[in-house]
């Protein structure tokens, strides 16, 4: 059993450079198509899906087992933009899509290959428990690999993937927190894009700092120091090259020194990824709303 995934792994890899998950115009993958995993920095599991003609994110969202709320959580890009063929999807992949064991001589034909690439710091161990939630013998059978040395590079077989989909049973959920705060960053783009467009905005620089904010439902909040109370601006964090969508609830206090532009809730400090509670901040808005 160990050679013949070796030998799927080899041979994937060879091909490394002319294969990706594209399918084709009528389907979404296809047997000649490799799932390449990767892991993101929380941990989660993702593979990139190129956009084939004929395709459309629907058609992909629905083929992964995604609402489209959650998929766009995952590509917000593509909310206001038309995707083109070759535009690249970002795809969760749960657990449960990753088949460990098939029927024999079903490979090709109503399943594909998983393969992951190690990076650097990458262990047999840590691969095979933290990453993907499998037996370490059990990895090292499917990639016939008797001792720990991993390099960067090295790629490893880790089960299959049908050619039907995901069902969206098997997807995890979208966390409550994060589609909650997409949706609200997305209304207020909406609302801050039709205003703007009747109005000449104003840009204002300077610093912005977190703080806990209590605005009942809302989370993306802050003060200002001119912008209207219940206004919306554009907040980008230059450093991290992020935006959010801000309500203003009211005016900074006077015990903050005239540096300080915004305080942000921590929500806002975590969608414009700011390290510090103290970040430097760009800030679009309208003087009168």
């Amino acid at each position: 059993m160990g050679k013949r995934y070796l030998f799927y792994t080899i041979f994937f890899f060879l091909f490394l450079g002319n294969i990706s998950a594209t399918g084709d115009s009528l389907n979404i993958l296809t047997a000649q198509d490799t799932i390449f995993l990767r892991i993101t920095q929380k941990g989660q599991k993702i593979h990139y899906h190129t956009l084939e003609k004929g395709q459309t994110l629907w058609s992909v969202s629905r083929f992964y087992g995604l609402s489209m709320d959650v998929f766009y959580s995952y590509n917000p890009v593509y909310r206001n933009k038309v995707p083109h063929p070759g535009s690249r999807l970002v795809i969760p992949v749960p657990n449960k899509a990753i088949h460990r064991k098939i029927p024999e001589g079903l490979e090709g034909k109503t399943f594909v290959p998983i393969l992951y690439v190690a990076k650097a710091n990458d262990t047999v161990f840590g691969m095979a428990k933290r990453y993907f939630k499998m037996p370490v013998d059990q990895f090292r059978s499917m990639n016939n690999k008797a001792d720990n040395n991993v390099e960067v590079g090295d790629t490893f077989l880790i089960g299959w993937f049908r050619l039907s989909g995901i069902e969206s049973n098997e997807q995890n959920p979208c966390p409550v927190k994060p589609c909650s705060l997409w949706n609200e960053n997305q209304q207020n783009l909406y609302v801050f894009q039709a205003k703007s467009f009747k109005g000449e905005t104003t840009i204002h620089r300077g610093k912005a700092k977190w703080f806990r904010i209590n605005a009942g439902s809302a989370n993306l909040v802050c003060m200002h120091r001119y912008a209207p109370k219940g206004s919306i601006l554009k907040m980008e964090n230059p450093m991290t090259n992020q935006t959010a969508y801000v309500k203003v609830i009211g005016k900074i206090p006077l015990n903050y020194d005239e540096w300080t532009i915004a305080v942000v809730s921590e929500d806002v400090g975590k969608a414009l990824k700011a390290i510090d509670e103290m970040f430097f901040v760009k800030i679009e808005y309208l003087p009168s709303w």
